[in-house]
C-alpha cells in the first residue's frame, strides 16, 4: 500500500525506521508513529493517511475548507479528539475531513446516530468502567526474537541435524555416546529421530522428550513462540475480556484466553527455594544434636578392641578408627543424618539426601549432592513450566482473533466518544436542503456556557426569518458577532464531516467550499491586495459555496472599505449558489449601497459589574448599534481624578448626560 499513497523515496524512508511494520502503521491510520520518520512532517502525514483511507473505504478526499475555515477546522479536531482514549482513536478523527458526496455523509450520519444511541444505552456506571479500561488499553506488541538457553534439540543424524538448525535454541549431533554428556547442561532435553540407529538407546534414556522427525514441528518445542504474544500482552488482553465484560459480550473465546493466561501466570509464580541457606541451617542443626548427645554418652573399648584397632593402624586408619565407634554413635548419627535429609525433602518438596551416611565430623552435606539437587529443581521447573505453556499453546490459534478485538476496541473508542461528545453538546442530525442555512438553539462549541441563538441565510423549513442569501451581522463591541459567525462554520463544517451538530434543529446545503476570512491584522496595502485577489475570484465562481467575512474594513480606511464590502456583497447575490454572512462595523453605510439583510446585535447597558448586557440573539432586518458609549460609560464609572472628567465630556457629546 505505501507506494500507492506516498512516492517511492517516502515510502523507503518509512520502511527503514519501521522495517515490515510499515505498512501495518499506515493501513492503520497510526498518524502519530509515521511522525517519528524523520523529515516526514504532520502535513505528508495527514496525506499519507487519507490516501490510505480512500483505498481502504472508497471514499474520496475533498478539500473543500478555504483560508481561516482549515484553522477552525483543526480547533473543531483538536476538540473532538479530547475525548478518545487511545491514540488510535484520536486519529480515527483526522480522517472525517468535511465532503460533499451525500451517499457518504448518510452513511457517516447513520454511524453518529448509532454511536449516541450506544452512549445513551449504557449507565453511568457503565459508561465510566469502560473509560477507565479504554484509558489504559495499549498497542499489541510481538515479543522480540530470544534464544531459549533452557533447552536443546538433539539427533544423531547429519541431515536431521541442518533441517533442525534454529535462531531460537541450540541443536547438537551426537554422533557418539561420550558426546551425551554435552546434554547435561540442558533442562530440557528433546530428541528428534528418524529411526531406529546406533545411538537411538542412548539418547532415549538422556532425553526427556522424543518426536519423529517427520512429526516435529518448532512449536512443538518452543510453545513459547505461541505464547508469548499473549503474555507480553496480557494487560491488554485482559482489558479487552473485561470490556466484553461490562457490555455483556459474553466472548467465548476472550475468556479461553483469558482463563489460560491466568492459569500460566499462577503455575510461574512459586517460592523460590534458597538451597544453600536451609543446608547451612540444618548442618548447625545436626551438629548441636550430635554434639549434645554426645556429651552424655560415655564410651568404653575393651582391651581386644583397642588391639584391633591398633593392627589396622598401619594400613588403613580412618577405617580402623570407624570401626572401634559404638554402635550406639552409629544409630545417633544415622538418625540425625536422615532426619535432616527429611527435612531438607519437606521443605523443598522433592527428595533430597545431601546429608551422607557415611560417618565425618562436623556432619556436612556433599556439596556434589547439593549441586546435582540444585540442577534437578531447575529441571523439575523447566518441565513444570514447559509442560504448562506446552498445553496453553492452544491459545495460539486465536492471535488473529486478538489483532480483529484490537482493531474492535479502537473502533468501540472512537464509537464512545463521538457519542459523548453528541451528548455532552445536546447534538442533534442536520438535515440538507438545496440553498439555505437555519439552525434554532445552535451553540459555539469553543465557548463556555454559550447562550444558544437562531439564524438565517437563504431558503430553509424555518421561518422566522426571511430567505436572503447575503445577511450583514452589525452590532455592539464584544456583542458575539464573530462568536455567531464561527458557529456557523462549525455547524457547517461538523455537518459535512458526517456528525450531529450542537443545535436544535439545522437545515444546511452541501457547500463545494467553505471559506472564512477572520479580521486582518494588517492594514497595509499588501493585506489590501491579497484579500482582494482571493475575493474576487470568489464572486465569480459559481460553485456551491459559504462565504462568512470578519471585518473586511480592517484592510482599508472606512470610507473605502464600505464601498468595497458593498460591491463585494452585490456580486455574490448575483450568484445562486452562495450563501454569505459578513460582519461589520460598518452597517450604516453598507446598507445605503447594497440589498443585502441588515441584522443587529445590541447592547443594553451595563450590569453591576460594568459589564455590557448584550442578547446574543441577533435581530433580523435591523442594524444593530456598536453603541461604543457603553464602553465610554463603564470606563467613565472605572475611573477617577481627572480622566473622569474627559469620559463625562465624551458622555455628554453622545447624549448621554
Amino acid at each position: 500500500m505505501l507506494e500507492e499513497v506516498t512516492s517511492s523515496s517516502m515510502a523507503q524512508r518509512i520502511r527503514e525506521y519501521y522495517g515490515d511494520k510499515a505498512e501495518t502503521i499506515v493501513e492503520n491510520l497510526e498518524i502519530e508513529k509515521l511522525l517519528e520518520v524523520p523529515g516526514l512532517g504532520k502535513k505528508t502525514a495527514l496525506s499519507i493517511l487519507r490516501k490510505a483511507y480512500e483505498l481502504k473505504t472508497g471514499e474520496v478526499f475533498q478539500d473543500i475548507l478555504s483560508d481561516d475555515a482549515q484553522v477552525v477546522y483543526e480547533d473543531i479536531l483538536q476538540l473532538l479528539q479530547e475525548y478518545p482514549c487511545t491514540q488510535n482513536g484520536k486519529n480515527r478523527f483526522l480522517v472525517y475531513y468535511p465532503v460533499t458526496n451525500a451517499a457518504i455523509i448518510e452513511k457517516r450520519l447513520l454511524y453518529s446516530g448509532k454511536a449516541l444511541e450506544f452512549v445513551r444505552g449504557l449507565t453511568g456506571e457503565q459508561l465510566q468502567n469502560l473509560l477507565e479500561r479504554l484509558r489504559h488499553l495499549k498497542p499489541l506488541i510481538l515479543p522480540k526474537k530470544r534464544k531459549f538457553r533452557d533447552r536443546v534439540i538433539a539427533t544423531d543424524l547429519v541431515e536431521v541435524y541442518t533441517e533442525l538448525k534454529n535462531d531460537y535454541c541450540d541443536v547438537l549431533l551426537i554422533e557418539d555416546p561420550a558426546d551425551i554428556s554435552d546434554l547435561e547442561q540442558y533442562p530440557l532435553v528433546f530428541y528428534v529421530y528418524a529411526g531406529e540407529s546406533v545411538l537411538y538407546e542412548y539418547l532415549l534414556e538422556h532425553s526427556d522428550f522424543q518426536m519423529l522427525f517427520d512429526d516435529f514441528s518448532l512449536e512443538k518445542v518452543l510453545p513459547e513462540l505461541q505464547i508469548e504474544k499473549f503474555t507480553q500482552n496480557e494487560k491488554t488482553i485482559l482489558l479487552m475480556w473485561e470490556i466484553s465484560e461490562i457490555l455483556q459480550g459474553n466472548d467465548g473465546k476472550l475468556k479461553e484466553i483469558r482463563d489460560t493466561l491466568v492459569r500460566l501466570r499462577e503455575g510461574a509464580t512459586y517460592e523460590e527455594v534458597d538451597i544453600d541457606k536451609i543446608v547451612v541451617e540444618l548442618e548447625r542443626t545436626v551438629n548441636q544434636k550430635f554434639d549434645e548427645a554426645m556429651q552424655k554418652q560415655q564410651i568404653e573399648l575393651r582391651g581386644n578392641e583397642i588391639l584391633t584397632m591398633m593392627q589396622h593402624m598401619h594400613t588403613d586408619p580412618v577405617q580402623a578408627l570407624k570401626r572401634s565407634i559404638p554402635d550406639a554413635v552409629v544409630s545417633l548419627y544415622d538418625e540425625l543424618i536422615a532426619e535432616a535429609n527429611r527435612e531438607l525433602t519437606e521443605k523443598i518438596h522433592m527428595q533430597a539426601e545431601v546429608f551422607s551416611l557415611e560417618l565425618t565430623y562436623p556432619i556436612e552435606a556433599d556439596h556434589n549432592r547439593i549441586e546435582h539437587l540444585k540442577d534437578e529443581i531447575r529441571k523439575t521447573e523447566s518441565l513444570k513450566g514447559f509442560k504448562a505453556r506446552r498445553d496453553a499453546a492452544r491459545i495460539g490459534q486465536y492471535w488473529e482473533y486478538i489483532q480483529e478485538k484490537e482493531r474492535d476496541m479502537h473502533e468501540l473508542d472512537f464509537r464512545t466518544a463521538l457519542g459523548r461528545v453528541f451528548t455532552d453538546y445536546n447534538m442533534t442530525a442536520p438535515h440538507f436542503v438545496d440553498n439555505g442555512l437555519s439552525f434554532t438553539n445552535g451553540l459555539n462549541i469553543m465557548v463556555r456556557n454559550p447562550q444558544p441563538v437562531h439564524y438565517k441565510v437563504g431558503a430553509t423549513p424555518h421561518e422566522f426569518a426571511s430567505s436572503d442569501r447575503i445577511a450583514v451581522l452589525t452590532g455592539a463591541n464584544s456583542g458575539g458577532k464573530t462568536t455567531l459567525l464561527e458557529t456557523v462554520l462549525h455547524l457547517q463544517i461538523l455537518a459535512q464531516m458526517g456528525f450531529y451538530v450542537p443545535a436544535e434543529e439545522f437545515y444546511c446545503p452541501l457547500c463545494e467550499e467553505i471559506l472564512y476570512l477572520r479580521k486582518p491584522k494588517s492594514q497595509d496595502a499588501g493585506a489590501f491586495e491579497s484579500t482582494i485577489t482571493k475575493l474576487v475570484p470568489l464572486a465569480l465562481s459559481q460553485t456551491k459555496k459559504l462565504v462568512l467575512i470578519d471585518e473586511l474594513e480592517a484592510i482599508t480606511e472606512p470610507g473605502s472599505a464600505a464601498k468595497i464590502i458593498a460591491s463585494f456583497l452585490n456580486f455574490l447575490a448575483q450568484n445562486e449558489n452562495t450563501l454569505s454572512v459578513l460582519v461589520t462595523h460598518l452597517g450604516k453605510e453598507i446598507s445605503q449601497l447594497t440589498r443585502a439583510r441588515i441584522d443587529g446585535i445590541e447592547a443594553t447597558g451595563l450590569d453591576e459589574h460594568l459589564e455590557l448586557i448584550v442578547d446574543r440573539q441577533p435581530v433580523f432586518g435591523k442594524l444593530g448599534k456598536s453603541t461604543p458609549e457603553l464602553i465610554v460609560e463603564k470606563l467613565f464609572k472605572k475611573s477617577t481624578s481627572t480622566e473622569k472628567e474627559i469620559y463625562e465630556r465624551i458622555l455628554h457629546d453622545f447624549g448621554t448626560f
